[in-house]
């Protein structure tokens, strides 16, 4: 990797510093060293792996380790494609549901607590795999109201009828917040290539 391209992850790193706290200890330590991400007291420690350069070589780091430079490269690639997922998924969550989806999925979720839980702390993912789960897939049909009515006095039709209707208003909402959450992020700026 070229001075430049490394320039680059680094700078893509230090703006996404925080998640480097979601690696494990070798992972961080690692991009750390290659990246020159480490603090000037503790890169004390480590004055032999830069000998002049500002970013040490995979055979430098490893002999820290113990390990070959060709498991370092394994696991800094690892370490950033676990770093790209953590970043597009924070960016994901990060976004605010439109105004008219957030009314929409209030009103046909009055009655649901958890629903408009998830939604108050905008915790995205988590209301996308229960909508997404079997029991929020609303398929409703015409025949299936008629069973229903059969049996049924004519005073329960108006009860069944709006029950069908909120069943299709849920349905519609959940394709909305499905096809919204499923829409491409904007191209993220992001150094750390693929």
């Amino acid at each position: 990797m070229a001075d430049s391209e490394q320039q680059q992850v680094r700078s893509w790193l230090l703006a996404n510093r925080e998640l480097l706290a979601d690696l494990s200890y070798r992972e961080r330590r690692i991009l750390e060293l290659r990246y020159d991400l480490l603090l000037e007291d503790a890169k004390s420690k480590y004055t032999t792996l830069y000998k002049g350069k500002q970013f040490p070589s995979p055979t430098a780091v490893g002999k820290c380790f113990h390990i070959p430079y060709t498991r370092v490269r394994q696991i800094e690639n690892y370490a950033l494609a676990k770093l790209r997922r953590l970043a597009e998924q924070r960016d994901r969550n990060a976004r605010p549901i439109p105004d008219a989806l957030m009314s929409q999925l209030k009103s046909v979720f009055a009655d649901d607590e958890h629903i408009l839980g998830l939604l108050e702390d905008g915790e995205l993912k988590r209301l996308s795999g229960l909508l997404s789960a079997p029991e929020h897939k609303f398929s409703l049909t015409a025949d299936q109201i008629l069973v229903l009515a059969k049996g049924e006095s004519p005073s329960e039709l108006p009860r069944l009828l709006d029950s069908a209707q909120k069943t299709v208003d849920q349905r519609e909402a959940v394709q909305a917040f499905n096809d919204w959450y499923a829409s491409d992020l904007q191209p993220a700026q992001s150094a750390v290539a693929a």
